[in-house]
């Protein structure tokens, strides 16, 4: 958004959308979700004069219903109140932790905020919003106040679409936004593509590790492949001595594949803990991340034992179904 022609027109624009199916909320805000937090201010409160920085985001009544943002406490912002343009404010339970009130006594507590040329006002609090990410997960939730502002101080437009043809949609919005703002361009994004672009350098080095790794393990089994018709031609009389004391073929297999084992078992020793260290030092980097846990490195070291076993599977069992007779005249 910008100009005087959008903030003029935006409230014709939005219930023209709002009558239409295909469109369940419209919402105006100072920014959305997944763009980088630049507006701050402090705030006072007023019984003991302590003095904090919060991050601010201005929207319109709007913008916490479109995101489905959950209430915790109080009220969202509502048309019905008056005073809420001017006076009430919403804040995350980030930001209530950093002012210390408890989440049971916030609702109705007033605070000075900070304007420009270093005035105030005062302002109260309505309602707690659930903590949400704005940002990529490396960085902590910031304590934030959500405040109403008029169209021509916002700049994003937000619709929430509803689940089926999202082409025809956007068709739609396309068409009345040329008739109502025929000067401005019309350009959008998903939130969805808008939030990955953050973790674009996770992307590369996902597929490049997939690369890599994928060619590693296809080196590695031929090495097993040629292990494996080694030792079978190594032990050709060994097989047919077996078969003619009555060994099975699901032992002859076994039996040859076996001495990999202990391979398989032995690189797992040595990478697992190269792994966590590494992986845990790039998850150091994400304010909010998972946790490594056993079960991902048992079932990695499963899959290697599987592969490899598949690997040298065929030829054990090739070797384990030659005629003895043939065998035993190897040498």
């Amino acid at each position: 958004m910008g100009g005087d022609q959008i903030s003029q027109n935006y409230d014709a624009f939005r219930n023209t959308l709002l009558g239409d199916s295909r469109i369940r909320n419209v919402a105006v805000s100072s920014y959305a979700p997944g763009t980088k937090l630049i507006m701050d201010t402090n705030f006072k409160r007023k019984d003991n004069g302590d003095t904090f920085n919060l991050m601010l985001l201005y929207s319109d009544f709007d913008f916490i219903d479109t995101y489905g943002l959950e209430i915790t406490k109080g009220r969202q912002f509502s048309r019905e109140f008056q005073t809420d343009m001017e006076q009430a404010i919403i804040v995350n339970e980030r930001a209530l932790m950093t002012l210390g009130f408890a989440a049971d006594e916030a609702v109705g507590k007033k605070l000075q905020m900070t304007l420009g040329n270093n005035q105030e006002k005062e302002v109260t609090i309505i309602g707690v919003l659930k903590n949400f990410h704005l940002q990529s997960l490396r960085l902590r939730i910031q304590p934030m106040v959500f405040l109403l502002a008029p169209y021509q101080h916002l700049q994003s437009v937000s619709i929430r679409l509803s689940k089926g043809d999202v082409p025809a949609g956007l068709d739609y919005v396309s068409q009345k936004w040329q008739q109502f703002f025929p000067e401005a361009v019309f350009e959008f994004e998903f939130i969805d593509d808008r939030l990955m672009q953050l973790y674009q350098s996770e992307q590369k080095m996902r597929n490049l590790f997939i690369l890599f790794s994928g060619l590693s393990i296809f080196i590695a089994c031929l090495g097993l492949w040629g292990l494996a018709v080694f030792s079978a031609e190594d032990r050709t009389k060994e097989i047919g001595i077996r078969k003619v004391m009555g060994a099975s073929i699901p032992d002859i297999v076994l039996t040859l594949s076996k001495d990999f084992t202990k391979w398989v078992i032995l690189a797992n020793i040595i990478a697992w803990p190269a792994a966590y260290y590494f992986m845990n030092q790039w998850l150091l980097s994400f304010a909010y991340k998972t946790e490594l846990n056993i079960w991902l490195f048992l079932t990695a070291g499963i899959g290697a034992y599987i592969i490899a076993f598949i690997t040298v599977s065929y030829q054990a069992l090739k070797a384990a179904l030659a005629n003895p007779v043939h065998s035993l005249r190897y040498e």
